[in-house]
């Protein structure tokens, strides 16, 4: 099971508001005019860092640190992570995806671009063709 929450810091901002930056996933950090919407904008931010670790063929990076306030993208955003983790680490080109899924090639890049959004059960079926299952579940913030 991979789980994509991270560590986030908080930290007034000199300059008025609160800072959010992730020791993990430094690339990712953010502020708001209060904890709330900081927070709040921590998920993209967070996202939006790990998207570009895919972008550049980087390793996702470790979790190392763990505390009170952990981090976790939207939710299509981490589907799209695990997808795209699930298909590099099975070696899955583009090409044998689309003779699993009976995908149009187009609907097959946009799986595998970071940056392309798709739908949540698009996502979902895509992973259970890898065999992979999601869980999802809510807790408190």
């Amino acid at each position: 099971m991979r789980d994509y929450r991270y560590l986030a810091e908080l930290s007034d901002d000199p300059d008025g508001g609160v800072v959010v930056s992730f020791p993990d996933v430094p690339e990712a950090i953010t502020s708001g005019p209060d904890r709330r919407q900081a927070l709040a904008s921590a998920a993209d931010a967070l996202g939006l860092a790990l998207r570009g670790y895919l972008a550049e063929h980087r390793e996702m990076p470790r979790r190392t640190a763990e505390g009170v306030t952990m981090v976790t993208p939207h939710a299509d955003d981490v589907l799209k992570l695990a997808l795209i983790e699930s298909l590099r680490r099975q070696s899955v080109t583009p090409d044998r995806f689309r003779d699993l899924s009976g995908l149009k090639d187009w609907e097959v890049a946009a799986l595998f671009d970071p940056d392309a959004v798709n739908g949540v059960a698009d996502l979902e079926n895509a992973l259970a063709l890898l065999g992979q299952r999601i869980r999802i579940a809510v807790e408190a913030a």
